[in-house]
């Protein structure tokens, strides 16, 4: 059988948050003719020793939009570096351009971090042949942070809550409150008719807004009955508790940046209350980590 698929770079776009940290030299993509191109880039560190860093990767796909596709990961950078082999994953994206940079070695890193004229035919080879990859238009998307100090705040920008069947549930009242800079919660209270409830079932979708909100990461189901009886029977469901009374942001900026960190950015979390596999109500959390 040949496998006729081949590897295209199309764009290479890098951006430094923290100017304190380091900032970027060059970054760019290059074709010097019609079968060779490559991309190279210099990030030039100001604090030094660089250590104690983490990196988030995540792989989209680009169907009706980019949408979240096979991985989205974050590893401890250095514990990576000492045992390759502790994450199979990042070994494959690791060996994908380490012949052609000077990360090539454990931390602390003391220079300037350089990745110079990876090219296309390297890189082909990598996606068809070692791991190949269904075809299509795809974002890979890293996100290097410092694991000592996480910086990022979040903060609520609106909460909606719906009830699809009033005579099912309805809503008392549902809204966001800023009592000061510093402090602002979110609170409902959800009146329920049907009662006793033997079986809730519960979807949490979690989007982000990257030219309008797309799938990212997580949307689960699970029976909240059962959950609820065994919180060890789906470890993910345990960050998305149930929003109740004045959720303020300090607890979720916890959650989201030390618990399981979140890359920075607008986000929508749905809370979505199925019954006959009919959702009846749902809750619209708007946030921002930045």
């Amino acid at each position: 059988m040949l496998i006729s698929s081949e590897f295209k770079f199309t764009n290479f776009n890098c951006t430094s948050f923290d100017k304190k940290v380091g900032e970027f030299e060059y970054c760019y993509l290059k074709s010097i003719n019609r079968s060779y191109k490559y991309i190279s880039g210099k990030y030039k560190l100001y604090q030094i020793p660089f250590e104690n860093i983490k990196v988030h990767f995540t792989m989209w796909k680009r169907l009706n939009g980019y949408k979240p596709f096979l991985y989205n990961i974050t590893t401890d950078a250095c514990k990576f570096l000492r045992n390759p082999k502790s994450s199979p994953v990042m070994k494959y994206i690791f060996e994908s351009f380490i012949e052609y940079s000077n990360i090539n070695h454990s931390c602390p890193y003391r220079n300037d971090l350089i990745l110079e004229k990876l090219p296309i035919d390297f890189m082909n080879h990598r996606v068809t042949q070692i791991l190949p990859i269904p075809e299509g238009d795809y974002l890979l998307e890293f996100l290097i942070q410092s694991a000592e100090e996480i910086d990022s705040r979040v903060e609520f920008t609106n909460v909606v809550c719906t009830c699809f069947n009033k005579s099912y549930c309805e809503y008392d009242y549902c809204f966001l409150k800023s009592v000061n800079r510093s402090y602002k919660y979110t609170s409902m209270k959800l009146r329920l008719y049907q009662l006793p409830i033997f079986k809730a079932v519960i979807n949490v979708a979690i989007w982000k807004r990257y030219s309008g909100y797309k799938p990212f990461m997580y949307n689960i189901t699970v029976d909240a009955c059962k959950f609820l009886k065994n919180r060890n029977s789906n470890p993910v469901a345990k960050f998305h508790d149930l929003i109740m009374d004045k959720l303020p942001t300090d607890f979720i900026n916890q959650r989201l940046t030390a618990v399981l960190p979140f890359p920075e950015g607008d986000y929508r979390i749905d809370f979505n209350w199925l019954h006959s596999h009919l959702i009846v109500l749902t809750t619209k959390v708007y946030l921002t980590l930045s």
